[in-house]
């Protein structure tokens, strides 16, 4: 990845991912306190759902913070208008990000199969839901190996290499094909729509079922999220390597961050109800019926 002479005007993709990705991570990070909060309080009930998302947490604002450091240092920029030494960092913050991402888009999708799994008491459903946890630890142990072996030496990825050898790019690119279309996606919209079916066979008032509903159902974004991102896979490793990737992984941030919205949304409920108490949509009677506890904290 050698700086070379600069040609045309130079890009600035940096900006727009870190207003598009801070004002989602910003929206997470309120709704996962929440969650949170919600669990501790008034006794602590966290459990390994609770723990797979908060280490997802962790990783995705370690993700954002290292995207800061990689726009200092030139990400979204051409990289012939980027001196050496500072693409160098770039590229050490980006082979970072995406372990991040990695790990923590596997712990959201986990952490989703976990709650369902605190409450669904069917055999066959619960079989469902293991085999999907099963099947996304086994993918992302995939993707550590193609990250970790797609090149060699490892350091070509972030320094100029005399000799480097790599995997056919077609092979990386079908891997993300089976792997997003025909499994990421899948799993996505299993985790948004099983829940559906169990809350309309609750006994609690049609309306709380509606509201609940509309909440867990927010996991179809993150189904859309991962759709728009495979249309990026065939340009994998083709342009510029520090202004072409800013595009592939924003889409690839927003899915994750639109993940961990999703599994924390169940936590607006009671907030919920006493917004649209307020606007006349739910009545006090109403509201003191579903008072009663309920499966979503």
């Amino acid at each position: 990845m050698a700086t070379t002479t600069p040609k045309g005007p130079d890009t600035n993709e940096g900006p727009r991912y870190l207003i598009s990705i801070g004002i989602l991570t910003a929206i997470a990070l309120c709704l996962f306190t929440a969650r949170i909060y919600n669990r501790v309080r008034p006794a602590n009930q966290l459990s390994w759902d609770d723990y797979t998302i908060i280490i997802a947490e962790i990783l995705s604002l370690s993700t954002f913070f290292t995207a800061i450091a990689a726009v200092a240092y030139g990400w979204g920029h051409l990289s012939s208008y980027v001196p050496q030494h500072r693409s160098t960092t770039a590229y050490k913050c980006l082979f970072a990000m995406e372990f991040f991402w990695m790990i923590a888009i596997a712990l959201v999708r986990i952490s989703g199969a976990s709650s369902l799994l605190r409450y669904i008491t069917s055999g066959p459903l619960r079989v469902v839901l293991w085999a999907l946890i099963g099947v996304q630890v086994i993918i992302t142990c995939g993707w550590i190996v193609v990250t970790l072996f797609n090149c060699h030496p490892l350091r070509s990825f972030w320094e100029p290499v005399e000799v480097v050898s790599c995997w056919p790019r077609k092979y990386t690119i079908v891997y993300g094909w089976v792997s997003a279309a025909g499994f990421f996606t899948l799993i996505d919209f299993t985790l948004a729509i099983m829940p559906l079916k169990f809350i309309w066979n609750l006994h609690r008032p049609a309306r709380e079922r509606i509201l609940i509903s509309t909440l867990m159902a927010t996991g179809l974004l993150a189904t859309a999220m991962a759709g728009v991102k495979m249309t990026t896979f065939n340009a994998v490793y083709l342009g510029d390597p520090l202004s072409a990737t800013v595009w592939p992984s924003m889409l690839a941030q927003m899915e994750e961050l639109v993940g961990i919205i999703g599994v924390c949304m169940p936590c607006l409920k009671s907030p919920a109800e006493r917004v649209l108490r307020r606007m006349g949509v739910l009545s006090d009677r109403f509201t003191q019926s579903i008072s009663l506890p309920s499966f979503v904290a």
